[in-house]
């Protein structure tokens, strides 16, 4: 833990839970993953250690930049749902820096929110 501590502050409670686990394979993959985890969101993270290959390939392509990302576009980045990956891409360059409640009206499907936010951004 002495160690890890440098890194861990700045890594999702789910990572830090990695790095510290007692199966050398999910501790060293938590290790490897931590440069691209930092700032990411706990669910992000839980993309990034997926054993499922799709749902980890797709967070480790997109961890870039996530970590410059409010927690609700990275939900919407890691959608299942195709468009709203899509519009969460999209919006990324814009929505780097702003609130969740900025990112929700950018992501609305509310078209008088969704281009008052366009606007602002």
């Amino acid at each position: 833990a002495l160690a890890l501590a440098p890194i861990a502050a700045r890594l999702s409670t789910e990572l830090q839970r990695a790095l510290l686990s007692p199966d050398a394979s999910t501790s060293a993959a938590a290790l490897t993953l931590a440069p691209l985890a930092t700032g990411t969101s706990a669910q992000f993270t839980s993309a990034l250690l997926s054993p499922n290959a799709s749902t980890n390939k797709r967070a480790l392509a997109l961890a870039p930049i996530a970590a410059r990302l409010s927690t609700e576009l990275q939900r919407a980045l890691l959608s299942p749902d195709a468009s709203t990956s899509a519009a969460a891409l999209t919006l990324a360059p814009l929505a780097t820096g702003t609130s969740a409640q900025f990112t929700s009206a950018l992501l609305s499907p509310n078209a008088s929110t969704n281009k008052r936010a366009l606007a602002l951004a």
